[in-house]
């Protein structure tokens, strides 16, 4: 028989983005259903993901995920015409602490546009959540790439909308929209820093 789509981690669908954060403690792979897998590479040992969930509505398809320069969050970017900030910060103050439940829904910004399908699930020696925090829906097409500023504070989209954008993620505020382009806007790349 047939598989049903987005009925499990353990489907099988394409990996359409992988990532590696800065100070080399976690590991991302994303597959083009929205589901993202998180690792903590450092565990020889153990090199179970320490975090499953889906990251956009079932139905969209994920496009790109990084991570920040600051290592705290993730971004993806979807065919649901948003981009999702998640806090991948682990201990004080990030996802789950130990102790708490393996299973749980991020906790939805009340900003959000659409529907959240997340849910993640920790491995059970280190439970861990990420949390949404901010759901950028003002794009009115895909949004095929993105990429974080040096400091983190900032955030450019790359749209089928004909469209880039600069977010401010203290405020969620678009900074800058970028038009006049002639067809979708696929990829965009970014160069703030001081030297």
């Amino acid at each position: 028989p047939k598989p049903k789509p987005h009925s499990s981690f353990n489907q099988r669908a394409s990996i359409q983005s992988v990532g590696i954060s800065e100070d080399g403690r976690t590991c991302i792979a994303a597959n083009n259903h929205a589901y993202v897998f998180m690792w903590d590479p450092s565990d020889s040992t153990n090199f179970k993901p320490i975090a499953k969930f889906h990251a956009h509505p079932t139905g969209s398809y994920l496009l790109k995920a990084k991570i920040s320069p600051d290592c705290r969050q993730l971004v993806t970017c979807s065919s649901d015409q948003s981009a999702r900030i998640y806090d991948i910060s682990r201990g004080s103050g990030g996802g789950a602490s130990v102790g708490s439940s393996s299973v749980r829904t991020p906790s939805p910004n009340p900003n959000m546009h659409g529907s959240g399908n997340s849910v993640a699930e920790g491995n059970g020696n280190e439970p861990f959540a990420p949390r949404l925090t901010q759901t950028l829906g003002q794009h009115h097409k895909w949004v095929w790439d993105c990429v974080f500023s040096a400091d983190s504070s900032y955030l450019v989209t790359a749209s089928s909308d004909h469209s880039a954008r600069l977010f401010n993620l203290r405020s969620g505020e678009v900074v800058r929209q970028y038009t006049g382009h002639q067809s979708a806007v696929t990829c965009v790349a970014l160069n703030d820093s001081s030297s």
